[in-house]
């Protein structure tokens, strides 16, 4: 017995310090899983402020691409009314001075020839004073032809010019009309059309449009991204562009239209022989079009 109870007393004495030792180690582990929670916490809050200021860089940024679009639109309406007016102005100056140039010689012309006529006659009076009555006639009818045909001359000038200055003015009105209408159609708002059923309504809302509105295609090729200023507005378009670039290439590789719709159309269906189709948003990601369009 005296032998046994030194390692009784031993073996207690290492059960109590292996008892304090996880004590020690659960409060270790407790505040270690406290101080990473600070840390979690403090990390999503970053991440969150991150989140926010890239935000709102991307909007600023949006924003001076969409002002310097519309600029650089503005800009080049600008140029391009004052190139024609210009153009029209130098067309309408040259005309008018081709027109008068006659004029202005004819004068002096005429005054000169009619002097030197009157010359020629006094002249001939004196160093023919018997002269016969039918030479006199003949001179006559040569100065009266000459009148004439300077008086038909500027007529036709005048006519000429008033004519080129008509037809010059229409154009500067349909450049100025073209230029006021291409303004007003930028200040309205665009409207997708809700909730489309089928291919068909995509396909000619791109390239139609709808409801009195222009196409996606015109109101892309006019205005760029100036026109969907809104991020669901643009998340719409590159949606529908997804279906309709699909469209374009089939009739590339010499499809029909009737016939791509055709195939787009069964191609939304869930199985085959059911007439319950998916909707067309599923068929707007380009992981879900056929491969021969893709």
């Amino acid at each position: 017995m005296d032998d046994v109870s030194p390692l009784i007393a031993r073996i207690s004495g290492l059960e109590s310090q292996i008892a304090m030792y996880e004590k020690l180690f659960q409060t270790l582990s407790a505040k270690l899983d406290h101080h990473f929670k600070k840390y979690d916490t403090v990390v999503n809050a970053q991440q969150q402020q991150i989140n926010s200021l890239t935000d709102v860089l991307f909007t600023l940024l949006n924003d001076r691409c969409r002002y310097a679009d519309i600029q650089r639109e503005k800009l080049g309406n600008t140029l391009a009314g004052v190139a024609s007016t210009g153009a029209s102005l130098s067309g309408v100056v040259a005309t008018a001075g081709l027109g008068r140039q006659p004029k202005q010689a004819t004068g002096p012309q005429t005054s000169s020839r009619h002097v030197s006529g009157l010359q020629s006659d006094h002249q001939s009076a004196s160093l023919y004073a018997e002269d016969t009555p039918s030479r006199r006639e003949d001179e006559r009818r040569s100065s009266d032809s000459y009148y004439s045909d300077n008086s038909v001359t500027s007529a036709e000038s005048d006519e000429s010019e008033d004519r080129e200055n008509s037809e010059l003015r229409p154009e500067l009105h349909e450049s100025a009309d073209a230029a006021h209408k291409k303004r007003k159609l930028f200040d309205r708002k665009f409207r997708f059309l809700a909730s489309p059923q089928s291919v068909a309504e995509v396909w000619k809302e791109y390239t139609e449009g709808l409801a009195g509105q222009p196409s996606l295609k015109e109101m892309e090729s006019t205005y760029r991204s100036s026109w969907r200023r809104d991020a669901a507005v643009s998340r719409k378009f590159y949606r529908r562009k997804v279906l309709c670039r699909a469209i374009e290439t089939g009739l590339a590789r010499g499809y029909a239209l009737e016939e791509i719709i055709d195939m787009l159309e069964s191609h939304r269906q869930q199985r085959e022989g059911r007439q319950d189709k998916l909707p067309i948003g599923w068929l707007c990601r380009r992981s879900n079009l056929p491969s021969i369009f893709k």
